[in-house]
């Protein structure tokens, strides 16, 4: 069984490996290589082929790295990189799409009257691979035209093997990950409130709310949506919405904690997205490093809004569409991004009409909309939800908890509003205690929201992109 940091074994093995890597603490090299080494570990509880996979793939990366250094000539070097990138995407289109090309390439075969069976592989694909294979791009990326210097194979093994990102990020860029990985300098846990108040975010966010959510109000009415009110399936479509924010954001919340009980800062994901008051604010909230690394390496390259209005239009649509592709080999992410490619180019062309946003409500909803195709088995089960969404003949079903749902909705917003201010409070108040006495409050209101948290704990969503 695979342990990652959300699993309930991993602080069993973890805080036994903490005082091992803090009594290292003077040897830096050593502490690096003991992290690198658990991470594998880890990694390998998945399987002990995936290990295999990621630490060939870095060798890889940095042998071609040091080849883009080393060539002379700008066209060698694009070549070398060119071979990074390809090889990269290559391994991820092998593991998460070879199947679905192939599923459309035999309904073409079918539809022109051949015989030709397309062959299915079953494949299973490594855990985080488009995550590593991102910051692979990245960090190529800056060896070519940002100068840097290429790694030494045991900070690009780190790098592409940290333990608390390596599942589902962060995606960090060399700046922001490698460069405390290179620095050769003593690692130091001195912020041990934001550690505690991380902690608690995940014990609240993702074992209470999201795992209340999906198994009292999601999975019931998105497994059988045409037994519900109408009115239900919107309450569940934001009650989704909820969802997946606690489950991502409270997944980063503790990978954010493991980080920096290690020594190492990761860059913010997260900014209350769903205060946006549009979809381009929206996706400067949500899920920032990814949405940052489609803009830099899809959006910019294919011209971005450097061209023409109707170019510059086509490019929202295609980054988007492949960022739904990057989701899932279905359909159904496919539309869900281009969903929000189209949405994004009315917003474009409503700007040259002076409307810079069309609110919180309207974007939020617009949002929801999206999470439909992104939560329905397969496209044609998200159009059947839409069409029961019409349907208020059907009483409401006792068992849900409407108003619960309504009042988490609520305070959310509420809460969001105000988060700054409350992250401070909090931090005042246990930056006030005696630092022995800090995991107290902690530690009761983990107890409290574990009470009311349902028995057992979904899987973590963003684990199988």
């Amino acid at each position: 069984m695979a342990v990652i940091i959300a699993s309930p074994e991993f602080p069993l093995i973890f805080v036994p490996f903490l005082s091992l890597y803090w009594c290292l603490g003077h040897a830096v090299r050593s502490q690096k290589l003991c992290l690198l080494v658990f991470g594998y570990f880890i990694y390998a509880t998945a399987s002990i082929t995936f290990a295999i996979i990621l630490a060939l793939f870095t060798c890889f990366i940095w042998g071609v790295s040091v080849a883009v250094e080393q060539a002379r000539q700008p066209l060698t070097q694009n070549i070398f990189f060119g071979l990074g990138v390809t090889g990269g995407l290559s391994l991820l289109a092998f593991f998460k799409y070879f199947n679905f090309f192939g599923q459309q390439a035999a309904t073409l075969i079918q539809l022109l009257g051949l015989e030709w069976e397309v062959p299915v592989i079953d494949l299973l694909m490594p855990l985080g691979l488009s995550f590593y294979v991102f910051q692979s791009i990245t960090y190529l990326h800056a060896v070519r035209y940002q100068s840097l210097t290429v790694s030494q194979p045991l900070d690009l093994g780190l790098y592409l093997c940290f333990l608390p990102t390596l599942v589902a990020g962060p995606i960090c860029r060399p700046s922001e990950l490698l460069s405390q990985i290179s620095s050769g300098f003593q690692r130091f846990c001195n912020d041990i409130t934001s550690v505690f108040l991380l902690i608690l975010s995940f014990v609240v966010k993702k074992v209470w709310i999201a795992s209340w959510l999906a198994q009292s109000v999601v999975d019931p009415i998105f497994t059988d949506p045409s037994s519900y009110n109408g009115l239900e399936l919107i309450l569940a479509a934001f009650a989704y919405a909820l969802q997946l924010f606690f489950d991502f954001s409270g997944y980063t919340d503790l990978a954010t904690a493991a980080a920096l009980l290690l020594g190492y800062r990761l860059p913010v994901n997260f900014q209350t997205p769903y205060l946006a008051t549009s979809l381009a604010e929206f996706w400067g909230r949500w899920h920032i490093s990814l949405s940052r690394w489609i803009r830099d390496y899809i959006y910019i390259p294919l011209g971005g809004s450097r061209c023409g209005t109707l170019r510059n239009l086509m490019n929202i649509v295609l980054a988007m569409a492949l960022s739904g592709l990057w989701h899932g080999a279905s359909l159904k992410y496919v539309i869900w991004g281009l969903f929000h490619g189209l949405c994004l180019c009315i917003e474009r062309l409503l700007q040259r009409f002076g409307i810079k946003s069309i609110g919180m409500l309207p974007t939020f909803i617009l949002v929801c909309i999206g999470w439909v195709f992104f939560r329905s088995p397969t496209l044609i089960s998200s159009i059947d939800y839409f069409n029961a969404c019409l349907n208020w003949k059907l009483p409401f079903s006792p068992e849900l908890p409407h108003l619960e749902v309504i009042l988490v909705l609520f305070i959310s917003f509420i809460v969001w509003s105000r988060s700054q201010q409350l992250c401070l409070a909090a931090s005042s108040f246990l930056n006030a205690m005696h630092p022995l006495l800090r995991p107290i409050p902690i530690a009761l209101m983990c107890t409290l929201a574990l009470s009311l948290a349902p028995d057992g704990m979904p899987n973590f969503i963003y684990a199988q992109f």
